[in-house]
């Protein structure tokens, strides 16, 4: 069968077939024809060959599909990669410049967290130093108040002195002279040597009043100067304070009772433990009663075995519940303008828990007056 022949086969499903599939199975019948396949017909052929043909082109088309499939599924890939990849890298630029900013911050933030720290250690000196200078100006005070009630009460035992001295002068002098002159009688001596002793006598007590005073004065200013810590008996000691405080208890008509073991024994800073109950005389005599009251003011002592107690109780006007929980703050005072400075109670705690190691309590009495109930180390 030659080309001719071929080509009228398929002359009637020319229009079924496009220029490709014709050259197809032009090729497809050049090479069977040389095959000797003398059992096939022109028709059987020809569509054994449109067969074969339709499903290589089948094969073809689906085999460029797949690739198309396979290349448009890498295409996005690559994109997503490119773009997955663009955005790290985004992402790293903005950490890194992150990073700087997080770390400048810190930075700034640490030189001002220094400067404030500097700022808040130089604040803490200079409060750590004026409540120094308060606690000291307090106690100059304290002092000077001491030497004013001192001078005030040794005037009167030297006044009095003075004069029975003088007084004793006149008296040797005047007998003298009546001796040298008309000579003495012995009732007239006996008159002169009672009189003389009499007055010894109230020389004697004054000045070993006086004597009193000046010792007290100076054991409570020098361990009020000097803060050396020893041992020292607590009722005397207590009655020395109270001898200083004498003329300015006794201008008011208020009784002061101690309750204290005699031999009592305590290790510590008497110039503190005076401040303390200096202070808090001075605070009952300023806020809990008026200038013509009548009041007390009782101080028990209770030995407790490592540690006294100090109940410190009067019987004046009080404190309101309100204000209880105030009273140990800095310039807290009820009395400004009138002779209160805030000081008293909270030197009183400072003194109390700094440097003694106790520590201190206030209870508001419900009908009237109030109470301090003060602990500290017998040995510190």
């Amino acid at each position: 069968m030659n080309n001719k022949l071929f080509l009228e086969l398929i002359s009637n499903d020319k229009d079924l077939l496009n220029s490709e599939t014709i050259i197809e199975i032009n090729q497809q019948y050049f090479r069977v024809s040389k095959l000797k396949l003398k059992d096939l017909n022109g028709t059987s052929y020809l569509v054994s060959l449109l067969n074969i043909t339709d499903t290589r082109l089948f094969e073809k088309k689906q085999l460029l599909i797949n690739f198309v499939i396979i290349f448009i599924i890498l295409t996005i890939l690559y994109f997503v990669y490119k773009n997955f990849k663009k955005t790290i890298h985004e992402k790293n630029i903005l950490i890194t410049k992150t990073n700087k900013s997080l770390e400048q911050k810190v930075v700034n933030r640490t030189k001002k967290l220094t400067e404030a720290n500097e700022k808040l250690n130089e604040t803490l000196h200079n409060l750590t130093q004026t409540k120094k200078d308060l606690v000291s100006a307090q106690k100059m005070a304290a002092l000077g108040e001491l030497v004013t009630s001192i001078t005030h009460e040794i005037n009167s035992p030297l006044g009095v002195s003075i004069t029975t001295s003088s007084h004793i002068s006149y008296l040797t002098n005047e007998i003298y002279e009546l001796n040298k002159k008309e000579g003495l009688s012995l009732e007239e001596f006996e008159s002169f040597v009672n009189s003389l002793e009499e007055m010894s006598k109230i020389l004697d007590i004054n000045l070993n009043n006086t004597k009193k005073l000046v010792s007290s004065f100076k054991n409570i200013a020098i361990d009020q100067a000097l803060e050396e810590q020893r041992d020292f008996e607590i009722k005397e000691y207590i009655s020395e304070i109270l001898l200083s405080l004498k003329s300015k208890i006794r201008e008011r008509k208020i009784n002061i009772a101690v309750q204290c073991d005699e031999n009592l024994v305590l290790n510590s800073y008497p110039g503190s433990f005076g401040q303390i109950l200096t202070n808090l005389i001075n605070n009952s005599l300023l806020h809990g009663f008026e200038q013509n009251d009548e009041g007390e003011i009782k101080i028990s002592i209770n030995d407790l075995e490592n540690e006294i107690e100090m109940i410190y109780q009067d019987n004046g006007k009080g404190i309101p519940l309100e204000l209880s929980n105030k009273v140990f703050n800095q310039y807290f005072t009820t009395k400004k303008g009138t002779g209160g400075t805030g000081l008293g109670l909270y030197i009183i705690k400072d003194i109390v828990t700094e440097k003694l190691n106790g520590n201190i309590e206030i209870s508001a009495l419900e009908e009237k007056g109030v109470k301090f109930l003060i602990k500290i180390p017998k040995i510190l």
